[in-house]
């Protein structure tokens, strides 16, 4: 019971939403459990057994439970709660706060992706029947044109030229205007063909779908299709690589509307700023799960 009074004192100290309320709740709980298996007898009204609270413990009574994200956020909120009753309440719970506080997991350590993102994947991609055309649409302009997630979510049909040299006009952030491919162009007829305007990827109410929103559906998605865990950011980092490699450095400039990114500084050689370069390569050779 006064565990459940000190619970309700902190969450109107910090005044926390509902949703932070319902998260504290449950990190606290787990908290509470820790410190009953851990201390015989144990008692929130004597803090006397705090004292000897050692971090260590805590963090492999979470680990034992717990994948490596949860932990971390567990650990921070288990955090916030002690800090509090030492600032608050007197507690004096010593623990050594500023050392690491995350859990660092080896057999968590992301790996590299060894993938080759050539036009067999692509076509494969496309085949498949796990994305339907608004999906492909949305995968091939990141393929095609490293169009940024918030750019392929605030397109319009307005901005569709589909006549004989078919463009799409980027009208927000980096404007320009893009060629698109004879298959991009038909997969937007196929999706626009019976309307005039409003947004081209849209929800079931009409409402647009979010850069975020389109993130997790290629995840989601490509990760099937693929067999891999792959996200949309992955993907552009190897549609970027590809089309430096490909089509060069002036053409990656003028599609991604980022000409001081890749601006030349000796036109006669063609060379980019070195360290921008190179950190531009390891971006794009590489990604990450």
């Amino acid at each position: 019971m006064f565990f459940e009074i000190l619970k309700q004192e902190f969450y109107i100290f910090y005044s926390f939403k509902e949703n932070s309320k319902r998260a504290y709740q449950t990190d606290l709980k787990i908290f509470n459990a820790f410190l009953i298996e851990k201390f015989e007898e144990f008692n929130w009204q004597n803090s006397n057994c705090l004292k000897n609270l050692n971090k260590e413990d805590i963090l492999l009574y979470l680990k034992e439970r717990f994948n490596p994200r949860a932990v971390n956020r567990r650990i921070t909120n288990i955090r916030k709660f002690i800090l509090w009753l030492n600032q608050e309440k007197e507690y004096n719970i010593s623990l050594d706060w500023k050392a690491s506080l995350k859990l660092k997991d080896p057999e968590s350590k992301k790996e590299a992706i060894d993938f080759n993102f050539n036009k067999e994947k692509i076509e494969y991609i496309l085949n498949s029947n796990i994305l339907n055309i608004q999906e492909k649409i949305m995968f091939l302009l990141i393929t095609e044109l490293a169009l940024s997630l918030e750019e392929i979510s605030n397109l319009c049909i307005e901005d569709l030229n589909l006549g004989n040299l078919p463009t799409i006009s980027i009208s927000k952030g980096n404007k320009r205007i893009l060629s698109i491919s004879e298959q991009l162009k038909l997969f937007f007829i196929n999706l626009c063909s019976n309307e005039l305007e409003g947004w081209i990827f849209k929800k079931k109410n009409n409402k647009k779908f979010s850069g975020d929103n389109i993130g997790l559906i290629l995840k989601i998605k490509l990760s099937k299709i693929l067999g891999i865990k792959i996200s949309a950011s992955n993907i552009q980092n190897f549609a970027r690589k590809n089309i430096i490699e490909n089509k060069g450095l002036n053409y990656t400039a003028k599609i991604t509307g980022r000409k001081k990114k890749y601006s030349l500084i000796n036109n006669k050689e063609k060379t980019l700023n070195e360290d921008y370069f190179d950190k531009l390569r390891n971006i794009h050779t590489k990604a990450f799960i």
